[in-house]
């Protein structure tokens, strides 16, 4: 299946070509080419190409890109990804185009736990010939799958560093009641921003309010308020400040 755009510009008196995009897609309606043209003088000039590859369970595989800058094509970056058997992404490697060969730079590693929730997300860099660890997110969950807490480290002497944290909560209905950011500092996890989030008895959210946390204590900022008719649809709206 092949899909083509064109954009025009105004050039005062007519409309004249711009730019053109063209899509070229699989059996399986899975996007393998996007093919970026500029209109110079009086012809379509490549200005950019992305080349995508798939497994069987429809899982893009590769990505390459390529420039021409009006110019011949060459190659810019590549991705490349892995999944395990619940079709998960566990792994992308991200390379860069030098000296007419492939070079590392980014690599990531996922893993899950077996309700395929995403548990840690490990970022390294690809330096003097080897990979060495950058930073980690970790992903903690209750027993109603809900994300409590996202944690972000930095690797530093060997060790990983906090750096900050999401902490979220749920009502018994699983709806999210309060989503608390957090810098760690001196050694100790610091108070900054929070939201908290108030439903009705049908799960429609009411009310949303920031807070910042000044010297010892969570200070009101802004609150946004809803209310709804029967059947749900929203019928009011309020924005407050604190000042």
């Amino acid at each position: 299946m092949l899909i083509s755009q064109i954009m025009e510009g105004w050039d005062g008196s007519d409309w004249v070509n711009f730019m053109k995009s063209t899509s070229n897609y699989d059996e399986n309606k899975n996007l393998t080419t996007l093919k970026v043209e500029l209109w110079v003088e009086t012809g379509w000039i490549t200005f950019s190409l992305i080349n995508s590859t798939y497994d069987s369970n429809h899982n893009v595989l590769t990505v390459i890109s390529q420039s021409g800058m009006l110019g011949p094509l060459t190659n810019t970056a590549k991705i490349i990804y892995t999944y395990n058997a619940k079709n998960n992404l566990l792994t992308t490697t991200e390379q860069e185009w030098e000296s007419d060969s492939w070079v590392n730079s980014v690599y990531t590693v996922n893993t899950y736990d077996s309700r395929s929730n995403l548990l840690t997300r490990t970022m390294q860099v690809w330096e003097s010939g080897e990979w060495k660890n950058g930073s980690k997110n970790t992903y903690t969950y209750d027993t109603a799958y809900n994300q409590t807490n996202w944690l972000i480290q930095t690797w530093n002497n060997g060790d990983w560093e906090n750096v900050e944290q999401w902490i979220f909560t749920f009502d018994t209905r699983d709806n999210m009641t309060s989503e608390t950011y957090q810098t760690w500092t001196a050694g100790a996890w610091l108070n900054s921003l929070r939201y908290l989030y108030t439903f009705n008895s049908t799960d429609e959210l009411l009310a949303e309010v920031q807070q910042n946390w000044e010297g010892d204590a969570w200070v009101n900022q802004t609150k946004d308020s809803w209310t709804y008719e029967a059947g749900g649809k929203i019928i009011s709206t309020d924005h407050h400040y604190w000042m």
